[in-house]
């Protein structure tokens, strides 16, 4: 893979104390598989203000605007993805995956309106979430904590979403 020589050392693995109330909203993405859809906007909020309370990188993204071309732009502005980006998912995929995630924390993606995008765009917001999964478990697997929250409002119409990484809602 063209990308693999850019992959960090590994680092000692993050873990989580074996305590519940220790547990915060990084405990319950992670363990879901990375990404989470919320409905609300005072989840997303509570969920960011937690992981910022944990020392996370959080990006922010408003997808009501987005379309294809400035998904990615917006994306790879804010991640410094490389100049070789092709702006599809196959190399969003790549990128997320070897992105740099800080050693404390994290770095977390929340994409708010995401039910838009997903009603604009079905298929990339069908891919989306496996993309973010996946970019998690790589992370994971080298002792860094990447996660990404999607907000999708319940009563704007869309399709519910709430199958993708588990339930919709975290679970304390």
């Amino acid at each position: 893979r063209p990308h693999a020589e850019r992959l960090p050392a590994p680092r000692a693995m993050v873990s989580f104390r074996d305590d519940p109330d220790d547990w915060g909203p990084d405990f319950y993405i992670l363990r879901d598989g990375g990404y989470q859809s919320l409905p609300s906007r005072a989840e997303v909020d509570d969920a960011v203000s937690g992981l910022r309370q944990r020392g996370y990188v959080v990006h922010e993204f408003d997808c009501a605007g987005w379309d294809r071309e400035s998904m990615h732009d917006e994306l790879a502005a804010a991640l410094d993805f490389p100049e070789w980006y092709a702006r599809d998912l196959d190399a969003l995929d790549d990128c997320l995956s070897t992105c740099e995630v800080p050693d404390v924390g994290g770095m977390a993606l929340v994409l708010w309106n995401f039910s838009t995008l997903a009603a604009r765009y079905p298929i990339e917001a069908a891919e989306l979430p496996e993309i973010f999964g996946g970019a998690s478990h790589m992370h994971l697997l080298f002792g860094r904590r990447f996660l990404a929250l999607l907000h999708e409002e319940a009563d704007d119409g869309a399709e519910d979403l709430g199958h993708w990484g588990g339930e919709s809602g975290l679970v304390h």
